[in-house]
């Protein structure tokens, strides 16, 4: 199907299964090539409390993690060279088994606090909360993992859910209008950059034209800046709460959010592309 690594084996999802754990063990077991030419590397996750599964990645998404742990002011030590030709050869494949899983425990192992860490070891970010951590999904987010010291708990709260901390008391309720989906999270799913407001390009993922676009930034760009941040973004559901009611709040954040993950879907199929006509594993 569209949007889907290539092979994977299940992490777990069950809370009782997640809490109270620790990363014990990262390594990459194994190395595979695809149909298309692409090489894939298997990580193996391993957990205090027994659990234990793999997942493949490819050198981009090392490459693209290892980008943004340094961004985080993260040392990276040693890194496998990118190949722009015979990238695929034993020689170069083993060399890359032994620096990713270098790379895995000596610098991952130190951030497994991190969001994008923990997507890319396919750990549920969810369900990996802090104790004192603000609520932000009914069940889920007000369970907590006690597995970090409490000097670490702020920190941790910044990384899954950085902006529900910046939520006022009012705008806490309304995050969790909709249970299938909250407000920040989808944000955050529109967010492609990153940056923490929705740009005009972000936007025109869930509006059909230029004139909607135009209009709603009109209505909810209060600052004038050109981005809509979170909290002129609650605000515009808040009115659509007073005007239309608590389904119709659901269904517009559930259309949203389907516009926001086929986009990203669209941009991962397009990358896979790309990556076929270029070096095969790059």
């Amino acid at each position: 199907g569209r949007c889907s690594l290539p092979s994977m084996n299940p992490r777990p999802t069950d809370q009782s299964a997640l809490q109270n754990q620790m990363f014990t063990h990262l390594s990459v077991v194994s190395a595979g090539t695809s149909i298309s030419g692409v090489t894939y590397f298997t990580v193996s996750v391993k957990m205090s409390n027994g659990n234990e599964w793999t997942v493949d990645r490819r050198y981009s998404e090392f490459d693209e993690l290892k980008t943004h742990l340094s961004n985080k002011g993260t040392e990276i030590p040693d890194f496998p060279v990118k190949h722009l030709f015979r990238s695929n050869t034993e020689t170069v494949i083993k060399s890359r088994i032994e620096g990713f899983t270098s790379f895995l425990q000596t610098v991952v192992m130190g951030n497994t606090h991190r969001r994008s860490v923990l997507q890319f070891l396919n750990a549920d970010p969810s369900l990996f909360v802090p104790r004192h951590s603000t609520p932000c999904v009914p069940e889920v987010r007000e369970r907590a993992a006690t597995n970090y010291e409490e000097s670490d708990q702020a920190a941790w709260a910044d990384e899954i859910e950085p902006l529900a901390s910046t939520l006022s008391e009012q705008e806490l309720g309304l995050n969790v209008l909709c249970p299938d989906c909250s407000l920040t999270e989808l944000f955050e799913a529109l967010d492609e950059d990153g940056s923490g407001v929705l740009e005009k390009p972000e936007m025109n993922i869930v509006h059909g034209s230029a004139s909607q676009l135009a209009a709603f930034l009109e209505r909810w760009d209060e600052d004038n800046n050109e981005v809509i941040d979170i909290h002129e973004f609650i605000r515009y559901f808040a009115d659509l709460l007073d005007r239309k009611g608590p389904t119709a709040v659901c269904i517009m954040i559930k259309h949203w959010n389907k516009r926001a993950m086929d986009s990203r879907c669209l941009e991962q199929d397009i990358r896979d592309l790309a990556s076929q006509v270029g070096p095969a594993d790059e």
